[in-house]
């Protein structure tokens, strides 16, 4: 008498069997299959790497939320501490957890690994329900990630502890980093970034950016408002930036504003700066924010180093965002300011304020002004060419 045979099973059927099933499932279904057996898991990567490269945006607030870019639709995978009730919507897997930062990163790796995701951005916005311990339990996901491509910080917390710690400790490189408003502008911002940073966008308050945060970061392009630098930071900074091998060598373009007006024979004391002609030295700078976008750059001040590298420093005012020449008032008022160094305004003034008028029968479209006000006097660039 012969054995029977063992009848086949599911799992044994073909490849090409199972490419057809996945594509009725959706990425939750496979997610869920995958974390049946080694098998299914092994069965779930073949069939979802054929499918294309996948992203993953990564949210950190109160709890924490993967958006998975799959096939051109979202779904999401949220993870919420026990303490929370959630309701689950559309295309989401929603879970509760003691643990919910070391869960989630279990979960970043899982879905990384079944569908060879990478991370597109994340958003941190962390709330008093987290805890160091919890956070630490996330970061384990970023393990193997060497660099963030774009990264959007917030915090709605007055003391901002969980955020510095977070910032403090996440020693990766960011591609495009955004600090918002919230976040910065109270005076409990205080980390220092652990990576190297391509394009830095600040907003209007940027109180956190220091001398030593200035010339610690490894930052390539800074778009930022109001700093806490002055005159005198911006001296030492380029005193500094003007020594080899004494500081930040991945500067590209940076833009912010000082906590005072500027003063130019502070800020090139002991350097020598060539004052170049701002009606007929114009420079172009690609934007690294936006892909069509010039900066032309009328004029600055040239401090050449050693090695053969010049910056140029200056003012916003005397900064093209299009075409349109210099009015006579600007390239007056940067003869009076960088080339002359006179620093004097009329007195009791709130505003330096300077007005051209376009005669609206030259084809003109009425009145045209330059404004040079007080918060514009405080506005400096620095471009390393």
């Amino acid at each position: 008498m012969t054995a029977l045979s063992k009848p086949p099973t599911i799992l044994s059927m073909p490849e090409e069997v199972f490419d057809l099933i996945f594509k009725f499932l959706n990425p939750i279904e496979i997610f869920q299959f995958s974390r049946v057996s080694l098998k299914t898991k092994e069965i779930s990567m073949k069939s979802a790497a054929k499918k294309g490269r996948n992203l993953m945006n990564i949210t950190v607030m109160d709890h924490y939320k993967l958006e998975l870019k799959f096939l051109e639709e979202s779904w999401h995978f949220l993870v919420f501490p026990n303490s929370l009730d959630y309701e689950e919507g559309a295309n989401s897997l929603c879970v509760n957890s003691e643990n919910p930062g070391r869960e989630f990163s279990r979960l970043v790796d899982q879905i990384r690994e079944v569908f060879k995701a990478e991370i597109g951005s994340m958003y941190i916005n962390i709330g008093s329900e987290m805890t160091t311990d919890d956070l630490n339990g996330f970061m384990k996901c970023l393990d193997t990630v060497i660099k963030i491509p774009e990264m959007t910080v917030n915090s709605s917390q007055y003391d901002n502890d969980h955020m510095n710690w977070f910032m403090g400790n996440l020693k990766k490189d960011i591609g495009k980093l955004y600090i918002n408003e919230r976040y910065q502008s109270t005076h409990h911002a205080n980390f220092k970034f652990q990576g190297k940073i391509d394009n830095l966008s600040a907003g209007t308050v940027s109180e956190w950016l220091d001398f030593d945060q200035l010339k610690s970061m490894s930052c390539r392009n800074i778009y930022g408002g109001l700093t806490t630098l002055s005159n005198q930071d911006l001296n030492l900074f380029l005193k500094n930036w003007s020594l080899e091998n004494h500081g930040n060598e991945r500067i590209g373009f940076y833009m912010f504003q000082a906590k005072e007006k500027l003063e130019w024979s502070i800020i090139l004391e002991g350097l020598e700066g060539e004052v170049r002609d701002v009606k007929t030295v114009k420079r172009d700078y690609k934007s690294p924010w936006h892909p069509t976008q010039m900066f032309h750059i009328n004029g600055g001040v040239d401090i050449k180093r050693a090695d053969g590298k010049t910056a140029t420093v200056g003012m916003r005012f005397h900064v093209g965002f299009d075409e349109e020449p210099l009015t006579q008032k600007a390239i007056d008022q940067y003869e009076k300011i960088i080339k002359n160094r006179d620093s004097e305004g009329e007195e009791g003034e709130e505003e330096d304020v300077v007005t051209e008028d376009e005669d609206e029968d030259s084809g003109g479209e009425g009145s045209r002004e330059f404004k040079l006000t007080t918060n514009a006097r405080k506005y400096f660039f620095m471009v390393v060419w």
